[in-house]
C-alpha cells in the first residue's frame, strides 16, 4: 500500500505600513534669507510588507509558500511516499487422503421369466450394487492467520476418479453397463463430469446409464471451485478440515451373456466387484471469506521541525494552529478483490526532556474504499472541521473528511510541560493498518 502525505499547518501572512518622519533640520539654511514654506507635501509610496520581506527561507525549508485557489499562504509542508511490505497470504493446501479400494460381492437379481421361443440375445442379468467407498477427510494445517473464515474458493483442478471392475467376467459377457449409479461427494463443487451429472446442493453424482468396455470402466469428476460453508467447514486454531464422503451409495450392474451356439453363457449368481479411487491435493487459488490482514512495514519517519526560523524556535513560542489540515493520498492494493483497507493514525509532538503528547482522529480509524480501483487515488483530509478547507488541486477528487478535533493543539506547549516551545519533531504512526474483517 502506498501513501502520500502532505500537511499544511500554521498559515501565516503579515502586512505592515511605515511611519512618516515630520521633524526637519533647517540649521543649514541661510538665516538672512527668509524662506516661506506653506503646505509642504512629500509624496512617499510604501508597498505592503509581507513575511517574505522580513524572513528569508532556504529552498529546502519546510516552511514555504503554497498557492491554493489563487491565494498564497506560508505553510509547514511535509511531502513523501511510503509503502507497506508486499501483501501476501499463504495458499491454503491440503494433501490428498489415501483411499483404499473397496470390494464387495454383488448378488444377482433374477431376470424376468421369458416366454417360450424368446430370443436368447434379449437375456440379461442385473446385480445390485450396495454402499461401497470411504469417508473423505482433507485436512489443512497452519492456515495463514490473516484468514479468519473460509466460505468458498477457486481451486486448482481437483480430480475425483473412480475405477469400476467386475472381476473375472470378461470371457462370458457380451455387454455390461451401469445404471442408476449414485455416488456421494462433497457438496458445493463447481465441476465437470465425464459421465452423468452432479448436484452441488446435495453433493450427489448420478450416472443413469454408462456402458463398459470389457469388464472395467472409469469415471471422473473435476472440480475447479468449492463451497466450504456448504460442507460445514470452519477454521479452528488455524486449521481446516473438509469432512465428506467419496463412495458409491447404490446402483445396478447389468450383464448380457455371450451367446455361443445359440445358448447363453452361464453367469454366476453373485460376482466380485471392486471400486478404486483416485484424488489429488486440494490447493486454493482464490478465496471468499473473512480476512483480517495486518499491514506491515508502514513505518514513517518523524517530521523534523529543526529548520524553522529562529523567531519561532524560542522557548516561549506557543502556537495554536487556527486551521490545520493534513492531506493523505492512498492507494488500495486489494481493491481488485472488492476489499477495503483501514487504518488509524497518531501524531505525536516530541520535545526532548518532556513527555510526548499524542493526538488521533475522533473515530480512531478511517476506511480506504475500493470503488476507484487499486491505484485510486483515495484522498483524505484530517482537520478539526470541514469548513474553509484550502485543498491542494491534487487532492480534490473524491476527498473524504476525517474529523480530528484536537489537531489544533498539535504543536502548542502543554501548560504542565517542563519544556516549552515548539516540539523538535512530529512523530507519525499508523495504528493497526489492515484489510478489515
Amino acid at each position: 500500500m502506498n501513501y502520500k502525505l502532505k500537511s499544511l499547518l500554521a498559515l501565516l501572512a503579515v502586512v505592515s505600513t511605515a511611519c512618516i518622519d515630520d521633524n526637519y533640520d533647517l540649521s543649514d539654511i541661510d538665516t538672512t534669507t527668509r524662506v516661506q514654506v506653506n503646505d509642504l507635501t512629500l509624496p512617499v509610496n510604501i508597498d505592503a510588507i509581507t513575511l517574505s520581506d522580513i524572513i528569508t527561507f532556504d529552498e529546502d525549508s519546510k516552511i514555504k509558500p503554497v498557492t491554493i485557489g489563487g491565494k498564497e499562504f506560508y505553510a509547514l509542508s511535509e511531502t513523501g511516499d511510503f509503502e507497506s511490505d508486499a501483501i501476501y497470504i499463504d495458499k491454503v493446501t491440503a494433501a490428498a487422503p489415501s483411499l483404499a479400494p473397496t470390494q464387495e460381492t454383488l448378488s444377482r437379481i433374477m431376470p424376468q421369466a421369458k416366454t417360450a421361443g424368446f430370443d436368447p440375445s434379449d437375456l440379461s442379468y442385473t446385480y445390485e450394487i450396495v454402499r461401497m467407498g470411504n469417508d473423505l477427510h482433507y485436512v489443512s494445517e497452519n492456515i495463514d492467520p490473516a484468514i479468519d473464515a473460509l466460505y468458498s474458493a477457486r481451486i486448482e483442478p481437483l480430480e475425483f476418479g473412480v475405477h469400476l471392475e467386475a472381476l473375472n467376467m470378461g470371457s462370458v459377457t457380451d455387454r455390461m453397463y451401469f445404471s442408476d449409479l449414485v455416488i456421494s461427494m462433497p457438496k458445493g463443487l463447481t465441476c465437470t463430469v465425464s459421465t452423468g451429472k452432479y448436484n452441488p446442493a446435495t453433493g450427489i453424482w448420478t450416472i443413469d446409464m454408462h456402458d463398459v468396455q470389457g469388464s472395467t470402466t472409469d469415471a471422473k469428476l473435476t472440480a475447479t471451485a468449492i463451497d466450504f460453508a456448504a460442507n460445514g467447514c470452519e477454521i479452528v486454531d488455524h486449521g481446516l478440515s473438509l469432512d465428506s464422503q467419496f463412495r458409491i451409495e447404490s446402483g445396478h450392474l447389468t450383464i448380457e451373456p455371450k451367446i455361443v451356439g445359440g445358448i447363453p453363457s452361464q453367469l454366476p449368481s453373485s460376482l466380485e466387484f471392486r471400486v478404486s479411487y483416485t484424488l489429488n491435493d486440494l490447493t486454493v487459488n482464490n478465496l471468499s471469506g473473512r480476512i483480517n490482514y495486518k499491514l506491515a512495514g508502514m513505518d514513517i519517519e518523524p517530521v523534523s521541525l529543526s529548520d524553522i526560523p529562529d523567531f519561532l524556535s524560542g522557548e516561549e513560542t506557543n502556537i495554536d494552529l487556527a486551521n490545520p489540515q493534513i492531506y493523505l493520498q492512498v492507494n488500495n492494493p486489494v481493491a481488485g478483490n472488492d476489499l477495503d483497507c483501514s487504518t488509524g493514525i497518531t501524531l505525536t509532538a516530541i520535545r526532548e526532556g518532556a513527555p510526548a503528547q499524542s493526538f488521533s482522529p475522533d473515530n480512531g480509524a478511517f476506511t480506504i474504499g475500493h470503488g476507484r480501483g487499486v491505484e485510486g487515488p483515495y484522498n483524505f483530509v484530517l482537520a478539526p472541521d470541514n469548513k474553509d478547507l484550502t485543498t491542494p488541486a491534487d487532492y480534490t477528487t473524491g476527498l473524504e473528511f476525517v474529523k480530528f478535533s484536537n489537531l489544533s493543539a498539535l504543536i502548542a506547549s502543554p501548560a504542565d510541560s517542563p519544556v516549552k516551545g515548539l516540539p523538535q519533531s512530529i512523530g507519525i504512526r499508523l495504528d493497526d493498518p489492515q484489510i478489515p474483517t
